[in-house]
């Protein structure tokens, strides 16, 4: 099929495969991200990662960003974890801020999402978010004594 001179639309008469106007061009390739439930509750990925397998481990490997939902479970994990564990994760932290600190030590996750009811807790979230990652093996022996 041809063209219809500056109309780009195909004719049954020509029997080129040549088109006036441009070629439709290729939609750019959009970035592939994955986001999962990951907290000290739905700790299966966590501990899947520190294993270097799982969807978290899989997708870093794929060069995919990797996004935590839902880190303080649906803001109960302030409530359930103790101050004890707060303190086995970082001392000095609240309960709050070493569970997400915990999430976000995880390999492989490139985000964490997060809402908060007020600007005090995106300070605290902050706050937690700029000290340094817990090493690996500090966050499997947290994971051991949830586990326990």
């Amino acid at each position: 099929m041809g063209s219809r001179p500056g109309t780009g639309s195909p004719t049954a008469r020509s029997p080129s495969h040549t088109y006036t106007s441009s070629p439709p061009r290729q939609p750019a390739a959009l970035p592939i991200t994955i986001q999962l439930p990951v907290s000290l509750v739905m700790a299966t990925p966590l501990a899947q990662a520190l294993h270097g397998h799982g969807p978290i481990a899989d997708a870093a490997h794929k060069g995919l960003e990797v996004f935590a939902s839902a880190p303080l479970h649906g803001g109960e994990l302030p409530h359930l974890a103790t101050p004890e564990l707060a303190e086995l994760i970082r001392p000095g932290l609240s309960t709050a801020q070493a569970c997400l600190l915990a999430v976000a030590s995880c390999h492989g996750l490139t985000k964490v999402l997060l809402s908060a009811t007020d600007p005090a807790h995106w300070v605290n979230a902050l706050a937690a978010l700029d000290s340094e990652p817990l090493p690996p093996e500090h966050l499997r022996k947290i994971l051991d004594v949830l586990n326990a």
